[in-house]
């Protein structure tokens, strides 16, 4: 703000005076050995001006070119400034290395006072950025301050080490902020860079807080715990869980069928599971091995889920046999209104619309519901029948409001 101030000062005094020279211009007369030259007073300034600053720059060529090439020469003509400033360097260098040894004793003994004065001394004697940050920053480290100890050793880019200091600083505020999506970014990078065991344990229940149960596994790798040791028995199936779905969607189906099983044998009515595990032994090519799966399973306890992966096993054939299939499939279920569905809800799918329409209408006359309207109403309407397509719209909307 004063560097500012004078600026203007000065500014406003050199204008002052070149307007009052130029009003107030005085003429010059030089005699020399008979030759006579008159100029004015803001000329011969100008002059003068502009030959000073051309032997500045001429002389400072010439150093420049003698320090290069002839550094010896340069050496003899300003020998006695040249170890005088070197003394005073070395000297100040001294003094600001003494500063800085009682500097780091007070903060080691936490002393504020005294951290304050040695800090400005040093910074006054030697005039080294990357120093004079780490001081601060170590500063900032003995006070906890991790505002401040971002912003000095964010200062070294591209070292590994401060990277790491203000990884835990931001950390640290993340967690006073209790902003855990921060924390959780700033913790997983900071475990990247190095094995820190408590930003790990203090990562995985907010991990799992956020169902994020990959970082929870990679976490727990870090510790090289068992899972047991952190996690319940519900968290544990939401892991295998994930690890299926996961790998799934990796194409990696053995690892997703080995998640599937797992979750199988704790309960084998999960119908969740049951998909992953055949929908991953139809990616893998084992058709054969679904259909005969399913059959069983259909026997058993009819789902729906079981006859959608059914007609996808299938899915390659032409409709007409995927029909005839599923048809051999659904005879003598347990569950005949369940298997009516299926059947017209796949007559829908492959085209059959007036087959679709018939084992549909069937069916709602004894267990109406709105999704069996909507396929009826589809199914008339693509056929180009407007009038019935209205009128089950409007079964299927009376259907929601009742």
């Amino acid at each position: 703000m004063f560097t500012v101030f004078w600026f203007i000062i000065a500014l406003f005094l050199l204008t002052y005076s070149v307007a009052w020279l130029a009003d107030n211009n005085g003429s010059v007369m030089v005699n020399w050995l008979g030759y006579e030259l008159q100029t004015d007073v803001l000329t011969i300034i100008i002059v003068t001006i502009v030959l000073t600053i051309t032997i500045i720059l001429l002389a400072s060529l010439l150093t420049r070119i003698l320090a290069i090439k002839f550094p010896s020469l340069l050496k003899f003509f300003f020998k006695r400034n040249y170890t005088r400033s070197l003394e005073k360097i070395v000297n100040r260098h001294h003094q600001g290395f003494d500063e800085l040894a009682n500097l780091l004793l007070a903060i080691e003994n936490h002393d504020e006072k005294y951290i304050k004065i040695h800090q400005k001394n040093f910074q006054n004697k030697i005039k080294h950025k990357k120093i004079n940050d780490f001081i601060l920053g170590k500063i900032a480290l003995d006070q906890k301050d991790n505002v401040k100890i971002i912003k000095y050793f964010s200062q070294f880019i591209g070292n590994n080490n401060a990277n790491i200091l203000c990884l835990k600083a931001r950390f640290n505020l993340a967690l006073k902020q209790n902003d855990e999506t921060r924390i959780i970014a700033w913790g997983k990078q900071l475990c990247k860079l190095e094995n820190n065991s408590e930003i790990a344990k203090t990562l995985i229940p907010i991990c799992k807080k956020h169902g994020l149960w990959q970082d929870v596994k990679e976490l727990l790798k870090l510790l090289g715990d068992e899972l047991e040791g952190h996690l319940d028995a519900n968290e544990i199936d939401a892991l295998n869980l994930f690890e299926m779905k996961y790998f799934y969607q990796k194409n990696k189906f053995l690892k997703s069928q080995k998640y599937a099983k797992i979750l199988l044998k704790k309960d084998e009515n999960s119908n969740l599971a049951m998909a992953y595990y055949l929908k991953s032994w139809i990616k893998l090519g084992f058709r054969f091995c679904v259909s005969k799966k399913i059959k069983k399973l259909w026997q058993k306890n009819p789902q729906l889920f079981l006859a959608e992966i059914y007609d996808l096993n299938f899915r390659k054939f032409s409709n007409k046999r995927r029909f005839n299939l599923m048809k051999k499939l659904l005879k003598n279920s347990k569950d005949q209104n369940l298997a009516n569905f299926v059947l017209g809800k796949l007559a829908f799918k492959i085209g059959f619309y007036q087959q679709s329409i018939e084992i549909l209408q069937a069916l709602s006359l004894q267990h109406p519901s709105q999704r069996i309207y909507q396929i009826i109403a589809k199914s008339h309407q693509l056929l180009g029948n407007d009038s019935e397509n209205q009128k089950n719209l409007t079964l299927a909307k009376n259907f929601t409001k009742s």
